[in-house]
């Protein structure tokens, strides 16, 4: 999903703070999901999305090519997020 999207969204935010951050999402959740968002937070223990910060993206390049690719079932999942 956008897991990736979000761990460097909050690297970039927190420790490497003014750097460009780009995402290049490779599923529909990724897409719609974590690269489309200012927030950019990971989970703890204690809860979801409780690390983090809002932070955008400086670029977004979505790929369709690579977005063909998945199923039906992925597609579908992205989607509905």
């Amino acid at each position: 999903g956008g897991v990736v999207n979000n761990l460097a969204g909050v690297l970039a935010g927190m420790l490497y703070r003014g750097v460009a951050l780009v995402h290049l999402p490779t599923t529909t959740m990724s897409t719609f999901d974590a690269a489309l968002d200012f927030k950019q937070a990971v989970n703890h223990p204690l809860g979801k999305n409780l690390l983090g910060c809002y932070y955008p993206a400086t670029t977004i390049a979505i790929d369709p090519n690579a977005l063909s690719t998945l199923s039906e079932r992925h597609v579908l999942n992205g989607i509905s997020e």
